[in-house]
């Protein structure tokens, strides 16, 4: 085995390039330091968002609908703004009056022992059509002026007067 020569190039000191070296050292090392503030800025936000994600979860609202969080993102926090971009809306409580008739009899054909049977259903038997059925949120915002209210959200409506008639033969 060959020992290396203490002239080798790999154990020259450097002379004058040492404090070009420090200075690269320095640099690099403000990078890491940048980079690292920067990450962590970033993973504080990530976890904001996250911890929002999780509150809208709790409120109902679906964490995939990326326009709320990025609307929610843009005002300051608990903000009337903010509250009304997150509000959920409480609509009013409904009733209908349905009717319901249901038979069945004895019938020797086509075997012995069948049965026939009839089914009625009469719903929304006063009509109303007043009444909200479903509703939803069109997840489109408006970036520019920060209006929650310029999307509103779309209803269905109850239909009137449905009926019902079913016939069933068991044999």
């Amino acid at each position: 085995a060959r020992r290396a020569e203490p002239q080798a190039a790999a154990f020259r000191p450097p002379a004058k390039g040492l404090p070009l070296l420090l200075e690269q050292a320095e640099q690099a090392l403000r990078r890491l330091v940048g980079d690292r503030q920067r990450l962590r800025a970033e993973l504080l936000a990530d976890l904001q968002r996250l911890q929002l994600g999780r509150l809208l979860g709790e409120v109902g609202v679906d964490q995939r609908d990326h326009a709320v969080v990025q609307a929610v993102d843009l005002v300051p926090p608990e903000s009337p703004q903010w509250t009304e971009i997150l509000k959920q809306e409480k609509l009013n409580p409904a009733w209908t009056m349905n009717l319901s008739f249901n038979k069945s009899w004895l019938v020797n054909w086509p075997h012995d022992r069948s049965s026939f049977g009839l089914n009625i259903s009469i719903t929304n038997l006063l009509n109303n059509t007043d009444y909200i059925n479903n509703g939803f949120e069109q997840l489109r915002y408006d970036f520019a002026e920060k209006n929650p209210n310029k999307f509103p959200t779309k209803y269905s409506y109850m239909q009137g007067l449905n009926f019902f008639v079913q016939g069933s033969l068991k044999f």
